[in-house]
């Protein structure tokens, strides 16, 4: 089984009245995209069959303080909770290869 591991920014640029989303990104001329961050985890079989969603964490980007945020708080920690999520899923499985799948962003820890 595979546990693949990847983010994505939701974009509501089009509908402002939209309550809870936050600046997900600027163009060249500096106008904003609003919207909601999402880092997920898929399982599939190794046909590639999509099992189910074992994790989806939402955020709404908020502007940041001059003040660096704890490691848990940070955008990069979903990478680490998404692989405690997949070794947990793992130890329900006892007969089952469970391989955690991650881009190159989530280089930013030796996991």
């Amino acid at each position: 089984m595979l546990c693949l591991q990847d983010g994505t920014d939701l974009n509501f640029t089009t509908r402002p009245q939209t309550r809870g989303i936050g600046v997900i990104g600027r163009n060249q001329t500096g106008a904003e995209s609003l919207g909601l961050h999402l880092h997920s985890t898929l399982a599939v079989n190794a046909d590639g069959l999509p099992l189910g969603v074992l994790q989806a964490q939402f955020e709404a980007p908020q502007p940041r303080g001059e003040e660096v945020p704890p490691q848990e708080e940070k955008k990069s920690f979903r990478w680490i909770a998404g692989l405690r999520d997949t070794a947990a899923l793992a130890a329900t499985l006892p007969n089952t290869r469970v391989v955690s799948v991650a881009d190159r962003e989530a280089d930013a820890f030796e996991l």
